[in-house]
């Protein structure tokens, strides 16, 4: 039998009350208290843990598991998460039900979410234009080379869980304990091989360590600790709820069990499933410490089986359904001590006990919660008389009073006009706290549908006939980036659309950091909001990658024969977010050396702007009087583009450029000749892939005019344009 903190005051009770005594009872609410006009009640009796282990995209399963709870009333006290497990566990502990994690599984785009690179989408034009002719790309500590950490950052899937989480841990001040339901999500501290276990801080973070297994996804580098998944030390972690004095603990596992060979098609799998074997001793014992286990069959699916979300989702359900019901009234009962009532002073009891019945104490504690979800009630409480083995109840409920004014105060971001039907529906009745409750949630739930998600209730109080309602907007104080050990802040500010003195917008939140993670400059970026003296602290904290490239590119032809381009680049030259380029193309007939300068911004404005300095020898056949002659062309060169970015998928500069060339044909001697030239470019880019896009658009056009120096000789214009579309469907069948 275990023993928590909660038992041992009811145990002492229970002893008072033997020897017959007088107390109070009122209604149970968590130990913090949410801001509103009306708070959850939580149930009296032992303490439940729902306990998720990890295993993929058979995690799915347990949505289904948490539906089977839900139908039976099974609500718990702690959710404890490893992994996947974690994913779903936190999601359910913000508020989301079952249904609603269904239907986000079915809108992901799984295979995109876990791609180790940013959308070529969102990366400014002029900047894939620079990288992507090389098919080569390795950076540089010193002369050593570095090597990718795992096959993806999941910087994605992070973002994801932010969007998700972020409002509830910010109503949770960072605690995980304050949530809807509490919560701890389990990782493993590389560094020391101690199980983490994360009960406060950034929600989305916290899930995002826990799921970074080796290899697969990049582990998380917070303070001194080097995090990776929980699944490695703890994969069913019922013994982290059991410390956390969970007297009743229901285990859903969806670890893998067996495989078939045909999984093992490469060394990443075989490694995956080598960590499986290793942890199969823990598993055991882990799943001794359940009270109730819940292990659906999955062994047809895998833990990349995302596509058949539905079917496992399905497949938790109805085992978790099948087990609960045989296990019920273990889950809903326990012995406690029971009374014979003999007398109730109202007429009109609360539900769950009746003069002349046996009731237990939990039984007028429930009673009570469940009135005050009424909302009739300014004040409710019960005395409670022992006698040996009886009890005798007196209610006291205290109905509130008409309401006759509602004030509202802190709200600038939205017009209040469309809440006015609502607040006149309430005007001139008993006063009501759920649909005053309802009100509140009416309104945040405006703020959030246009972004504002950190919204809240400052004040709700019901005094005298007046309801006080006060909104905090979240304005945002300050901006702090941390981990920026190389990049100027200021340089990393200018890409965000938004400043200090706005309300904090998730959706500008959200560009900010794409746009910041679209520079190529950082493996990860973490983002949460914290409370401020006044308002919003948003703190941006970046993991940065090393900026010295070397990028290298080789092609093949007949004419011009064997080509290999090299560039080395720094990608964040003075801390400025500047590229700096040197390189070159050497070939039979090509050659080609130069140095450049590029930033894509000017300040907050999306100006490109580059200077590039360069010199080019390349030979060419010309077919002339009957004969073909070799003609070498040396051109020595100073080019200067300035424009603007048009979103991410085009660009429209002018350029100018002046050039020395030298031109010798045949046996002839060297002419040389000065020339400048100015014009225009517009270029539109939209492919999905560059090597092979499967749809998009790209369009390009230019126009200059040349002109010949000093004399004015050899001027001419040239100007062109191409388009194409492609649009490709694939069928599978």
């Amino acid at each position: 039998m275990r023993f928590t903190k909660k038992i041992i005051p009811f145990f002492l009770l229970f002893l008072i009350i033997s020897n017959g005594f007088s107390f109070v009872l009122e209604p149970s609410f968590p130990h913090r208290k949410r801001i509103g006009f009306l708070n959850k009640t939580v149930h009296s009796g032992k303490r439940i843990a729902f306990v998720l282990s990890g295993g993929g995209a058979r995690g799915l399963a347990h949505i289904g598991v948490l539906r089977a709870l839900d139908e039976q009333g099974i609500k718990p006290d702690l959710i404890v998460g490893t992994s996947m497990g974690a994913v779903i566990g936190g999601l359910y502990a913000t508020g989301y039900s079952p249904e609603q994690m269904r239907e986000f599984a079915h809108s992901l785009d799984w295979r995109e979410i876990f791609k180790p690179s940013p959308k070529r989408s969102d990366v400014y034009l002029t900047q894939r234009l620079e990288t992507e002719r090389y098919i080569l790309s390795l950076r540089f500590s010193g002369i050593s080379p570095e090597l990718p950490m795992a096959l993806s950052p999941l910087q994605q899937v992070f973002d994801i869980l932010s969007s998700l989480t972020s409002t509830a841990n910010w109503i949770a001040d960072g605690n995980f304990d304050n949530l809807t339901v509490p919560f701890r999500a389990v990782a493993v501290d590389i560094l020391s091989g101690r199980v983490i276990v994360f009960g406060s801080g950034n929600l989305a973070e916290a899930i995002r360590a826990s799921i970074s297994l080796p290899v697969y996804f990049s582990p998380v580098s917070l303070d001194s600790l080097y995090l990776v998944d929980g699944g490695l030390l703890a994969p069913i972690p019922t013994e982290v709820a059991e410390s956390l004095g969970a007297e009743i603990i229901i285990a859903s596992d969806v670890s893998i069990k067996e495989v078939s060979q045909k999984e093992l098609s490469n060394p990443i799998d075989i490694l995956t499933r080598t960590l499986d074997i290793m942890s199969e001793g823990t598993k055991r014992d882990e799943r001794g410490l359940a009270d109730i286990l819940i292990a659906p069959e999955l062994d047809k699916y895998s833990g990349s089986d995302f596509a058949n979300c539905d079917s496992l989702i399905e497949a938790g359900y109805r085992c978790a359904d099948s087990v609960l019901r045989d296990n019920h009234h273990t889950l809903l009962h326990h012995n406690e001590r029971r009374y014979y009532v003999e007398s109730i002073s109202d007429k009109n009891p609360p539900p769950l006990v009746s003069q002349g019945k046996w009731a237990a104490l939990s039984d007028i504690q429930d009673g009570l919660n469940t009135l005050y979800q009424t909302g009739k009630f300014s004040k409710l409480y019960a005395d409670i008389d022992t006698f040996s083995d009886t009890m005798r109840i007196a209610y006291h409920l205290v109905p509130l009073d008409t309401l006759r004014r509602i004030k509202i105060a802190g709200v600038t971001a939205l017009d209040t006009v469309q809440l006015h039907p609502l607040i006149d529906s309430l005007i001139g009745r008993e006063a009501n706290l759920v649909r005053l409750q309802s009100l509140v949630d009416s309104l945040i739930s405006t703020y959030h549908k246009r972004g504002f998600t950190l919204a809240r209730v400052s004040q709700a109080e019901l005094s005298n006939g007046t309801a006080y309602i006060g909104i905090d907007e979240g304005t945002i104080e300050a901006i702090e980036f941390l981990g920026n050990e190389h990049t100027r802040s200021w340089a990393l500010e200018r890409l965000l659309p938004f400043h200090t003195g706005e309300i904090y917008n998730e959706r500008k939140v959200k560009q900010g950091v794409d746009a910041l993670y679209a520079t190529k400059l950082f493996d990860n970026i973490y983002y949460y909001p914290e409370k401020g003296e006044g308002g919003v602290v948003l703190k941006i904290r970046v993991v940065e990658k090393l900026h010295n490239m070397l990028k290298l590119a080789a092609r093949y032809d007949d004419v011009s024969r064997e080509e290999i381009a090299l560039e080395f680049s720094n990608e964040d030259f003075l801390a400025a977010m500047l590229r700096f380029r040197l390189g070159g193309k050497y070939g039979v007939r090509d050659k080609w050396g130069f140095c450049g300068l590029t930033s894509d911004r000017i300040g907050k404005l999306p100006l490109y702007n580059s200077l590039e300095v360069g010199i080019r020898e390349k030979r060419c056949d010309l077919f002339h009087m009957d004969r073909i002659e070799q003609h070498l062309t040396m051109k020595e060169y100073l080019s200067f583009r300035l424009g603007s970015q048009v979103h991410r998928f085009g660009t429209l500069y002018g350029e100018f450029n002046l050039s020395f060339v030298t031109l010798k044909r045949g046996k002839q001697k060297e002419h040389f000749r000065r020339f400048q030239s100015i014009g225009i470019r517009s270029i539109v880019d939209t492919y999905d892939d560059i090597r092979f896009p499967m749809k998009g658009r790209y369009h390009t056009w230019y126009f200059k005019a040349v002109y010949g120096l000093p004399e004015g000789d050899y001027n001419f214009t040239q100007s062109y344009g191409d388009t194409a579309s492609i649009m490709c469907e694939l069928k599978t069948s």
